[in-house]
């Protein structure tokens, strides 16, 4: 198990408990990111969030009916961030930036809550 795997795994069982029985998402990711920015152990930003966001998909369960925006939201970010690696580097441009999943889409603000708690 690599480094950042056990990071992330530590981050997210810590948040799972602070999630405890919220069900809202938008408390869900609060809860979770205040508890993964404030983890004694991991102090790198990076795995934080993704043990987060981890422990919020754990807790929501593969049936609950907004998974599939937050995962679409996930790996929007993702996207978007080897966008700005692959921009920095010179080989990509605004012709290549990432789009929205489809039209209407709306997510439930990752980045900004991340912001907020952070």
């Amino acid at each position: 198990m690599s480094r950042d795997t056990m990071s992330i795994h530590l981050v997210s069982s810590e948040c799972e408990g602070a999630i405890g029985d919220e069900t809202d998402v938008t408390e869900m990711l609060r809860k979770a990111f205040k508890s993964a920015k404030h983890h004694w152990m991991v102090i790198d930003p990076d795995p934080q969030m993704k043990g987060a966001l981890n422990a919020v998909l754990i807790k929501m369960g593969e049936q609950h009916p907004d998974r599939q925006r937050l995962v679409e939201e996930i790996e929007l970010l993702s996207k978007f961030n080897a966008w700005l690696i692959a921009c920095q580097l010179g080989v990509a441009n605004t012709d290549t930036m990432p789009s929205l999943p489809h039209e209407g889409w709306k997510g439930f603000g990752i980045h900004q809550l991340w912001k907020e708690v952070t």
